[in-house]
């Protein structure tokens, strides 16, 4: 469960390095989710807990609160597999 929680926050800083800030908070939308954390025992260990909080101050600064929210929404509707292919996508990385 850490360690998906882990891979999860992994690919949204690197969707926020890759400048697919919609996509980083789709998959941190998702994390929060209460489906999330009964299925998956969702806790972070704090480097990881850094990693996720600096992704989501990154991406609302960067698309605004409005945007950020709207993005959020959307993410809430979204299973992490298809947040993470997204971001892949976004990213030109294709998944196997």
């Amino acid at each position: 469960a850490i360690l998906l929680s882990s891979i999860a926050i992994g690919v949204a800083h690197i969707a926020v390095a890759g400048s697919a800030f919609v996509a980083a908070v789709h998959i941190l939308a998702c994390m929060t989710l209460h489906d999330f954390v009964a299925t998956y025992h969702y806790d972070v260990e704090p480097h990881w807990k850094r990693l996720q909080d600096q992704a989501m101050i990154m991406c609302r600064d960067t698309l605004g609160e409005e945007s950020f929210q709207a993005a959020w929404a959307v993410g809430c509707t979204l299973s992490l597999d298809q947040a993470i292919d997204e971001a892949l996508r976004a990213m030109h990385v294709t998944s196997p």
